[in-house]
């Protein structure tokens, strides 16, 4: 289990979509693309647990940035912003966006190897 207590995307220990928007810096219709729900299910207050499972990749790579920028959001919200020359020059939102389903998986994976070794992947 994700441990929620340093990482800024929850509200009394529930996620929060607007907290995670504004950690990836995007806006609520592309968050709602990225985790395959309607914008409107964002909008309400009490979020269902298939939306909460369909946000499980979006919020592991946000958990793994927080870890790997040392707890610092901007940092984090760099790295998704940059270019990467592993992902065809596209940045990790972008590569994500073409995608979801697949992309984001992909990103989720890369951090969670740079974060805990390639080893615990094997």
């Amino acid at each position: 289990m994700l441990e929620t207590r340093e990482v800024p995307i929850y509200k009394n220990h529930e996620l929060d979509f607007s907290k995670i928007r504004k950690f990836i810096g995007i806006q609520q219709d592309d968050l709602a693309f990225l985790i395959d729900v309607s914008p409107s299910t964002l909008r309400n207050k009490k979020i269902s647990v298939e939306t909460r499972t369909k946000a499980t990749p979006i919020v592991k790579i946000i958990h793994h940035l927080w870890e790997l920028s040392g707890h610092d959001e901007s940092k984090a919200r760099r790295w998704l912003r940059e270019p990467k020359e592993r992902l065809l020059g596209l940045t990790p939102i972008e590569f994500m966006q073409i995608n979801p389903k697949i992309n984001t998986p992909i990103i989720e994976e890369d951090l969670r190897k740079q974060l805990y070794g390639e080893a615990m992947g094997v």
